[in-house]
């Protein structure tokens, strides 16, 4: 769904018109549903991506807290499981072919996989900014958020986590 078509207005208009005609406590749901639906309308399998890194960061920032001991095991297996998933996604083709150049240089006949996954929109920008909130909890900062679906909100709000692609071209699919 792009922003400037009329299925985008037709979605805005409706999302519009429930946010303001909801209670204001659960105001924060009819954002999450739209988020998600926003989200998924560019392709349905994004939504598990972001659906999982919602869990584990939630679930980690938590543990972070209430850990004494292990807080810092948490936080680095936080930012693993971020940044791995980053890479898997958006740079291991990038890494397996210039790899495979490297060996060939040098007469090895290796050969690394290349995996076809489709990229997550916005991928770096909510997984930028799920570090950023483990790392602010794991310092102290801030407090994590106990409710999971303010902290879904916070993940996959769509005017903020895709505010580049209005700015990046017609090339929506990246992030």
């Amino acid at each position: 769904m792009l922003f400037n078509t009329f299925p985008f207005l037709l979605f805005f208009i409706i999302v519009f018109i429930l946010y303001w005609n909801m209670p204001k406590k659960f105001q924060w749901i009819v954002l999450l549903l739209a988020s998600y639906y926003f989200y998924a309308s560019w392709k349905p399998a994004y939504l598990g991506i972001i659906l999982a890194t919602t869990l584990i960061n939630y679930r980690l920032a938590l543990s972070i807290e209430k850990s004494k001991t292990h807080k810092k095991q948490f936080l680095i297996l936080a930012l693993c499981a971020n940044l791995g998933t980053l890479f898997l996604f958006k740079y291991f083709n990038f890494f397996s072919v210039s790899m495979d150049q490297i060996f060939q240089s040098i007469g090895w006949n290796i050969v690394l996989p290349q995996w076809k996954l489709l990229l997550p929109l916005g991928i770096s920008f909510y997984t930028f900014q799920v570090i950023s909130y483990v790392v602010d909890v794991y310092r102290g900062k801030i407090k994590p958020e106990k409710h999971l679906g303010i902290f879904a909100l916070f993940v996959c709000f769509s005017p903020r986590s895709f505010q580049g692609l209005l700015s990046g071209g017609t090339n929506f699919c990246r992030s």
